[in-house]
């Protein structure tokens, strides 16, 4: 599976904004700099992160993210998370990535460890709920039948012929 991790960054002189009455302008672009920095390093040691893309409309942000190899899209029009992580979702997407895990660039205690590992392969449901659970995260179960059924064995795919031609009965 190929996962690049997503990294909003807002503009580091204007992020942590409520942190005004404790810290200056000043400080609060270190602080910025210094938590890109840290979620970069973190993610830079995980194996399972095939790229890192950051977005931001702030050219030092993005001079970071490149420093540590990192991939890169410049904001531009009106700042808007939703926006911009779409459009990084569909810059992932022309690269042909699986899967995308966004991490917000302001998470000062993270470290790899607090990203669960794949562990897919046989019984894997079950491993991934321990695992979950062992972690301390809250764990809830949606069944929904698009996601539900995998396609790996003989009477899988009957299933899904007989889904199929349920549909084309209707």
């Amino acid at each position: 599976m190929t996962l690049w991790a997503i990294v909003p960054v807002k503009p580091l002189r204007r992020g942590k904004s409520r942190l005004a009455g404790a810290l200056s302008e000043d400080e609060r672009t270190e602080l910025n700099r210094v938590l890109l920095e840290r979620t970069l390093r973190t993610l830079s040691e995980m194996r399972e992160v095939d790229q890192v893309l950051v977005v931001s409309r702030d050219p030092h942000a993005l001079t970071i993210a490149r420093n540590f190899g990192a991939r890169t899209v410049r904001e531009d029009g009106q700042p808007q998370l939703n926006t911009a992580l779409k459009r990084a979702s569909v810059v992932a997407q022309v690269y042909s990535t699986q899967g995308v895990l966004v991490l917000p660039a302001d998470l000062p205690l993270i470290t790899s460890a607090d990203l669960i590992e794949y562990d897919f392969g046989e019984d894997s449901f079950k491993r991934h709920c321990e695992r979950a659970i062992k972690s301390g995260a809250h764990l809830e179960i949606v069944t929904l039948p698009s996601l539900g059924l995998d396609l790996d064995l003989p009477e899988d795919l009957e299933m899904i012929r007989n889904i199929e031609q349920n549909k084309r009965d209707i």
